[in-house]
């Protein structure tokens, strides 16, 4: 999404000025920056203000295909044809990026903590454990449920019947609302970061810069229209 700051009386093409807000890309929103965007339009621009998706605090991963080099040898049905959908090619192997599709092989140590299930019996079972040895081995936290025994087959989970797919529900909410907890912990901290004597020091600096270059005639409510894209 976007919202876009313009002059109204503009009668020529205006400069575009394309803001993204900080936060790390843990936080913020476009909202946080309305009042400066709203200045800059003021003085002539067009300003798209951007919000974006923010990295990710947790990963959630249900009997998936994480690596493109050793699915092939799980023998799921109609794999051959979700592959070809997916790359265009009658070999995927062939496909120019295919080491993009494989979660295996983009395990980084900053990766967001994961949990991980499977059925025993899926086809899937031995890609997911894969995926786990690559996580810990870039010492990712990973939390993983697997049911030896139990004969639970591809998408076990969402046969709400049984005990086992009851309990991934649960531990899929606590894991959304610990996720949810960070989030509003990280949004918490820039608040305060941002009240800081040392923040409110570098506003009066930007304020009175900006005073100092603008005509008092000309410090009044801004001429400014918004358009929430």
């Amino acid at each position: 999404m976007l919202d876009v700051y313009r002059p109204v009386t503009a009668a020529a093409p205006r400069p575009v000025v394309l803001w993204g807000h900080g936060g790390g890309y843990v936080s913020g929103s476009r909202r946080q920056v309305a009042d400066y965007d709203t200045v800059l339009a003021d003085r002539g621009f067009v300003v798209a203000s951007l919000e974006y998706s923010l990295a990710a605090q947790l990963v959630l991963l249900f009997c998936g295909l994480y690596d493109m080099a050793t699915v092939g040898s799980t023998g799921f049905p109609a794999l051959r044809t979700f592959l070809r959908s997916y790359t265009g090619e009658r070999d995927w192997t062939r496909f120019p990026r295919i080491d993009e599709l494989s979660t295996t092989r983009q395990v980084i140590t900053a990766y967001p903590p994961v949990y991980l299930t499977v059925g025993h019996a899926d086809p899937f079972q031995p890609r997911a454990k894969e995926l786990e040895s690559a996580r810990r081995a870039h010492w990712v936290a990973v939390t993983s449920r697997y049911w030896p025994g139990a004969g639970l087959g591809h998408e076990y989970r969402f046969k709400l019947r049984t005990s086992s797919s009851r309990t991934v529900l649960a531990d899929t909410v606590a894991c959304l609302k610990r996720s949810r907890l960070i989030a509003r912990q990280a949004e918490s901290n820039r608040a305060v970061a941002e009240t800081s004597p040392a923040a409110a020091f570098s506003r009066s600096v930007i304020s009175f810069t900006i005073s100092m270059n603008i005509p008092t005639n000309d410090c009044r409510p801004p001429n400014v229209r918004q358009d929430p894209r």
